[in-house]
């Protein structure tokens, strides 16, 4: 993820909303799985207390419209990351989906991590 877009997306919360800099960070996510990135918004918003500032700007985050995609283009880059999507609608039954998907959690927290001990705020 991008540390310095995160900042800027900090920087402008509570602020006028900067269409520009959410349609940025709406590509920065594209590759990102939505299951894991709504998780994560889950994690971030159950532990208010240790991240209060942050789980404010995700709540406006989320507020905002997505960009949507269609059905193909979504199965096209699960398999372009390698993740079968005949989970879709299902029980995820395969190991390689939960592979990526610590990764992932594991790369958030690293990320949330070292954002925690800037000086940002």
């Amino acid at each position: 993820m991008n540390k310095e877009l995160f900042k800027m997306l900090c920087a402008n919360y509570g602020k006028e909303p900067n269409v520009d800099l959410h349609k940025l960070w709406n590509e920065e996510l594209k590759d990102y799985d939505e299951l894991y990135i709504e998780q994560a918004v889950k994690d971030i918003l159950i532990n208010d207390k240790f991240f209060p500032t942050l789980s404010r700007i995700i709540e406006e985050i989320k507020s905002l419209p997505l960009i949507t995609i269609t059905e193909e283009e979504k199965t096209k880059r699960m398999e372009e990351r390698g993740i079968k999507p005949s989970w879709l609608g299902g029980k995820v039954v395969n190991e390689q989906i939960d592979t990526n998907t610590n990764n992932l959690f594991e790369e958030f927290n690293n990320f949330i991590e070292e954002f925690r001990n800037e000086e940002v705020f």
